[in-house]
């Protein structure tokens, strides 16, 4: 039996899977998005164990996310996935697969986030450093912001590669935002200032609102909101710097 352990949404799940069950998907070895997408629907609809599929996904590393990007950036179904889905002994005809569409696929798209968060790559990283900027998605938005925020800083080190500096700036245009997160039970501005703590040291207590005073060190005055948080990233982006001794970015 094989143990594969995930960091998921600051959860830790282990699940138990044998060699036969990771080789049942037949993933080939650079999946497609339609690969990868034909799985996530079938986990979505419960004809797959998710634990499964992820699994999969996750052992083919980097191999994994040029279709992972595909699956999280793409608007149409229909772009990556074809009418006849052949699965693990069952196929969906064509009347069937017309029926699924884009809002059938939203909920699958964290499935790719959590693909990407256990791949713990440079290159996953920067497709979720994209998905938490941009993504249409709300909820994807979050769970991608939560990977950068725990799963991302613990295993930056260990993954041997220099996290681009945006996911400072990205924590910090999201530190007043209540917007909750499903499935998550936090907002998006609770998951900026637990990512801001770990990737920096800064710690601006709870999320108050867009009125909030945020305090930033190395500032003389306090910084009140967005606008002023914008000024400070512009003015010192240049020479905010990694660590891989302390595990934080710094300006010193």
């Amino acid at each position: 039996m094989k143990r594969i352990l995930f960091l998921f949404s600051s959860c830790l799940l282990v699940g138990e899977l044998s060699a036969q069950a990771l080789d049942s998907l037949k993933l080939s070895p650079v999946p497609s998005a339609q690969e990868i997408t034909n799985a996530f629907v079938s986990a979505g609809r419960g004809r797959l164990n998710p634990f499964i599929v992820l699994p999969a996904i996750i052992a083919k590393g980097d191999q994994s996310v040029p279709a992972l990007s595909t699956v999280l950036s793409s608007d149409s179904i229909a772009q990556i996935i074809q009418y006849q889905i052949q699965q693990i002994g069952s196929v969906i005809d064509s009347t069937s697969a017309r029926k699924v569409t884009v809002d059938t696929l939203k909920p699958n798209k964290l499935y790719a986030v959590m693909a990407l968060e256990g791949i713990g790559s440079g290159a996953a990283y920067a497709v979720l450093l994209v998905a938490a900027q941009s993504n249409p998605n709300l909820n994807v938005r979050g769970f991608a912001l939560n990977a950068l925020a725990c799963t991302y800083h613990n295993g930056t080190i260990l993954a041997r590669f220099t996290p681009g500096k945006e996911v400072v700036h990205l924590f910090l245009n999201n530190v007043d935002d209540t917007t909750k997160v499903a499935y998550l039970h936090r907002s998006f501005g609770q998951i900026a200032r637990e990512g801001l703590i770990n990737w920096t040291g800064w710690d601006m207590g709870e999320p108050q609102g867009k009125n909030s005073l945020v305090v930033v060190p190395l500032q003389p005055q306090p910084m009140l909101l967005s606008a002023y948080r914008e000024l400070w990233w512009q003015s010192n982006a240049s020479s905010l710097k990694w660590s891989g001794q302390t595990g934080r970015f710094s300006t010193q």
